[in-house]
């Protein structure tokens, strides 16, 4: 139980914000300011990653500071700016789109999989855009739930940073970054929910069973109520779990428990069955 995050809702469809001819180079200039502040970002990502967990997870940072210098990338935005007297946004998603026309034609996988790349560095310069606002949308000193198209490998790193509590993507699968993600660091994630990212807004409070797919979108009382104590006893369990395992016991019982209160407030079709390391499931709708 947590508040949603929402990646992909800075540069979701939005009206274009049309801009006077005098605006246009102070809103590039905030532009290139958003760009260096990104940059700064990526190279403190690229020290804390390569010191804490390898060189070559960090070399996909380093490959997304290459692209914030592609002059061909950066020219385009301020082309769109410019071009479209709009605003850095709206010019970030003009980009956005044009290279996801250019790169659905290309069938190079490697090729088409740097998008995932560009979609990622574009993502970060609107997100210094939104600070720049004064849009703190979401308060990162609490847990999250990372509500995605799918989990991005550069997203991966900033997991522990976030206090990431939970992850819900549209894409299928349990092979993805999510399941494996959420296998390896213990966090619930739901898969499959086409069109999620239509319905939730970051800052929403969400629940997450991982376990039997359960999502629930702006819970009423009752079933926040249910999700905190359930919330609550897997914390108690989970220390319980640490000083049995020090102590050389097993402990057992806990699924049932989680299973019986879960399933009284279930939102899914119960035809969906939850698979290994992330369960798939269809939302219903929020009450």
């Amino acid at each position: 139980m947590a508040r949603a995050y929402c990646v992909d809702e800075l540069l979701a469809r939005q009206e274009p914000h049309q801009l006077d001819a005098s605006a246009l180079s102070g809103e590039v200039n905030r532009f290139t300011s958003a760009c260096s502040a990104a940059a700064g970002e990526l190279d403190a990502i690229v020290a804390r990653v390569g010191k804490e967990v390898g060189d070559e997870e960090a070399s996909i940072f380093r490959s997304h500071r290459l692209l914030l210098r592609d002059p061909a990338l950066i020219s385009k935005v301020r082309s769109n700016i410019f071009n479209h007297h709009v605003d850095a946004r709206t010019a970030l998603q003009e980009t956005l789109q044009e290279y996801t026309h250019l790169f659905s034609t290309i069938q190079d996988e490697y090729l088409r999989e740097r998008m995932a790349d560009i979609r990622d560095v574009l993502g970060r310069v609107a997100a210094q855009l939104a600070l720049q606002d004064g849009h703190h949308m979401v308060n990162m000193e609490e847990p999250v739930i990372l509500v995605a198209p799918e989990i991005l490998p550069s997203q991966a790193a900033t997991f522990k940073e976030m206090k990431v509590a939970g992850i819900v993507t549209e894409t299928d699968g349990t092979t993805g970054h999510a399941a494996i993600l959420a296998r390896s660091m213990g966090i619930p994630a739901v898969s499959g929910l086409r069109g999620i990212l239509k319905e939730c807004h970051t800052g929403d409070l969400i629940a997450v069973d991982g376990r039997e797919g359960h999502v629930y979108l702006r819970p009423g009382p009752e079933v926040e109520a249910a999700y905190r104590k359930l919330q609550r006893e897997y914390v108690d369990t989970a220390g319980e779990r640490e000083r049995a395992r020090r102590r050389g016991h097993g402990l057992s019982g806990w699924r049932g428990r989680r299973r019986a209160l879960s399933n009284g407030i279930s939102v899914f079709d119960p035809s969906h069955r939850s698979r290994r390391g992330g369960a798939a499931g269809r939302l219903q709708g929020s009450h």
